[in-house]
């Protein structure tokens, strides 16, 4: 199994076969500028592009390329959530996820996932039509 990483020069995350100081816990997801809206950042001096890359978050931890910037806490379909921002976190502009660079440094370890997921895939196929 691969572990996570924040990578911080690509703003995304790496794949490592081994467990780091690094390694994270739980797989982030991407977060888009839309939640972003919705949250309010743009309102409170916030600044980032309206693309189709995303930023990053661990469940409602919020991150950007690697350090935490703020919890959404108590959020339902009726109310906004609370943001609570840590230590020193001022408002910024953000940079969207080098997608291409972030691929990139993780190229050789998906080429063997990818070849790992073909190979169970062709044996289930072999195993099933026995």
């Amino acid at each position: 199994m691969y572990k996570v990483e924040w990578d911080k020069e690509t703003g995304g995350v790496i794949l490592n076969n081994r467990i780091t100081d690094q390694t994270l816990g739980i797989a982030p997801r991407p977060v888009f500028f839309e939640e972003l809206n919705l949250l309010g950042l743009d309102k409170l001096g916030w600044v980032y592009p309206h693309c189709e890359e995303p930023l990053r978050a661990i469940n409602k931890q919020y991150y950007y390329r690697g350090e935490k910037l703020f919890d959404a806490k108590g959020a339902n379909i009726y109310t906004m959530p609370t943001l609570e921002f840590g230590k020193a976190v001022e408002p910024m502009t953000l940079k969207p996820v080098d997608m291409s660079g972030m691929l990139a440094k993780t190229a050789d370890i998906m080429f063997v996932l990818e070849n790992e997921a073909i190979e169970f895939i062709r044996d289930t196929i072999r195993f099933m039509s026995k």
